[in-house]
């Protein structure tokens, strides 16, 4: 269900939203299985409407996503705590994009390797020439792909 955002002056297009996707480099993963909530902290990559992100085979995050393949994601890229004078408004000058999606954990050999390139050529592009040695523990990996169904994004910058 799709929320009409309270203070909307505050919000941005949907294209500012995806441009703090592809600038952040953290992101806040959330889900939730049988009432209870889970958000954990880790790297991501944004690629056309997709999120993909990396991660142990097992503990609670994959426990949550095979019972409940529902998510949720918060990016920030700024975050200025800020006081304006004039107008004794204590605030903070921020900019955030939320997602919605449904997530898959991807098992297609060639997919998964497309997906971790993308991630290491966004953290660390200057060491791509490693990037095939260093995919021996692929079998150790997971991977997971977010498909988007709403990106919405808050600014006060």
């Amino acid at each position: 269900m799709a929320y009409k955002m309270r203070r909307n002056k505050s919000e941005i297009s949907q294209d500012q939203a995806i441009k703090i996707l592809e600038e952040g480099l953290h992101g806040v993963l959330c889900t939730a299985f049988d009432n209870v909530p889970y958000g954990v902290p880790l790297s991501y990559v944004l690629n056309d409407d997709k999120i993909y992100v990396h991660c142990a085979l097992e503990g609670r995050k994959i426990d949550y996503l095979k019972a409940n393949d529902l998510v949720s994601m918060v990016v920030v890229i700024e975050d200025k705590p800020t006081f304006i004078e004039d107008e004794l408004d204590f605030t903070t000058k921020y900019a955030s994009a939320m997602v919605e999606g449904k997530a898959v954990i991807i098992n297609d050999r060639t997919e998964k390797i497309e997906a971790l390139r993308l991630l290491c050529n966004k953290y660390l592009p200057d060491y791509m020439e490693f990037f095939d040695e260093a995919l021996a523990p692929l079998d150790r990996t997971c991977v997971i792909k977010i498909s988007i169904s709403n990106i919405t994004g808050k600014s006060n910058i």
